[in-house]
């Protein structure tokens, strides 16, 4: 249902022929075709990122082992990192996105996983909020989310669920409400979506002169207490950053242009979702391919730290630097 919304409003850009949207081409599936429960999730390799110009990955976590695709690609392995590193531009957007993009461990003892060992798994950090994310951390490097606090409800207030998103200042994309017809029918009159992360505090990246580039601000989060100001209960949430997006305009610089988004477009209504993906598409094409070095690529894909040990768990291996393939001019859109 939710691949084929996509294919559905992809279309309805205009921007892509009907072979690169065929599904042999357009998606993969970390969890296998299907994306089955309870299968190791397969990282995407380079080899594979190189042949696209953009790539969306799509969270659905909902506080379950968050070991996605993004999480063993990116943070586990080297392959993301290479991939924005050499030209390709990456798009995050789903619930509970933010956890698949930092570390943690996840108690995986169900006997129905084939990894359960009884031991903690490495897995994306699905408890909030988040730590603060400092260099090395990939939504510090890729996104320059650089906040002291990441928050997530995680569906325990229905109050603090999303209504719908507010452009931020100076955004080029427009307000969205949530779309009560992709919802089950519910007791409560107004629809919410929950699982969305919020920033909670202040990134100050523009005014640090030691920080490459540019980051915007393009959401704010509006929720359910908003609808019903009347209440009792004002949510922290509230008018919260949700979206941004960072580029650095150096030809020589570390990572090309990126953007996430702390919530699902699935859930939005479908016109404004291709308004915003034709004004998000432009932008991410606005960029000429950086002046990549070999050495200095190296240089700036070495893990930068040491994963802190955490009492009483297993550390484990970051993986190994896998060889950057020849990406040539990422052909595909």
């Amino acid at each position: 249902q939710h691949d084929a919304w996509w294919e559905e409003r992809l279309a309805e850009t205009g921007r892509f022929a009907p072979e690169d949207l065929e599904r042999e081409q357009l998606w993969f599936d970390a969890g296998s075709d299907g994306d089955h429960l309870y299968l190791d999730p397969a990282p995407p390799k380079l080899s594979l990122l190189g042949r696209y110009q953009k790539v969306v990955f799509i969270i659905h976590g909902k506080g379950w082992c968050a070991a996605t695709g993004l999480f063993r690609g990116g943070v586990m392995g080297s392959a993301v990192r290479a991939y924005s590193a050499v030209g390709g531009k990456i798009w995050v957007e789903g619930q509970m996105s933010a956890a698949s993009l930092i570390r943690g461990f996840y108690d995986c003892n169900d006997p129905r996983l084939p990894f359960a060992r009884g031991e903690p798994y490495p897995a994306g950090e699905a408890t909030y909020p988040h730590r603060p994310y400092v260099e090395g951390d990939l939504p510090y490097d890729l996104f320059k989310i650089a906040t002291e606090r990441m928050d997530n409800d995680k569906g325990e207030h229905w109050e603090d669920s999303m209504v719908g998103v507010a452009p931020w200042e100076g955004s080029p994309f427009p307000a969205m409400k949530v779309d009560s017809t992709k919802f089950p029918a519910s007791r409560w009159k107004t629809i919410a979506l929950p699982h969305v992360d919020a920033i909670s505090d202040p990134i100050f990246v523009n005014q640090d002169p030691d920080i490459a580039g540019d980051l915007d601000s393009l959401y704010a989060y509006k929720t359910a207490s908003y609808v019903r100001p009347k209440w009792r209960y004002k949510s922290q949430f509230e008018n919260k950053l949700c979206a941004v997006r960072w580029h650095d305009p150096d030809p020589a610089r570390e990572y090309s242009r990126n953007m996430w988004f702390g919530f699902p477009l699935y859930y939005m209504e479908n016109d404004k979702v291709v308004s915003l993906l034709n004004t998000a598409f432009d932008w991410l094409d606005d960029e000429a391919p950086p002046e990549v070095d070999g050495e200095a690529l190296r240089r700036a894909l070495a893990p930068p730290w040491e994963p802190p040990s955490r009492e009483g768990l297993p550390d484990v291996p970051l993986g190994t630097l896998e060889e950057p393939a020849d990406t040539g001019s990422l052909p595909r859109n």
